[in-house]
């Protein structure tokens, strides 16, 4: 099995499902930050996945992106 830091860099990304276990949610909540818009999201074959830098993001293996305010 992998460890945890080697499961965030090797994927591309997530189920709703994993990213709800990786982050401590539920699936219901992962899936509602989705529609709100607060938990960035792609769709691939009909699949919502959640990309692995928004997952690293939490975690702070990422920075987050800023806008530039100029």
């Amino acid at each position: 099995m992998q460890n945890f830091d080697e499961l965030l860099a090797s994927r591309a990304a997530f189920s709703c499902a994993e990213a709800a276990q990786i982050l401590g949610a539920t699936e219901p909540a992962i899936r509602q930050r989705i529609r709100r818009g607060t938990l960035a999201s792609t769709r691939v074959a009909g699949r919502i996945l959640v990309p692995a830098s928004v997952v690293r993001q939490a975690f702070g293996f990422e920075p987050v992106a800023t806008q530039s305010t100029d």
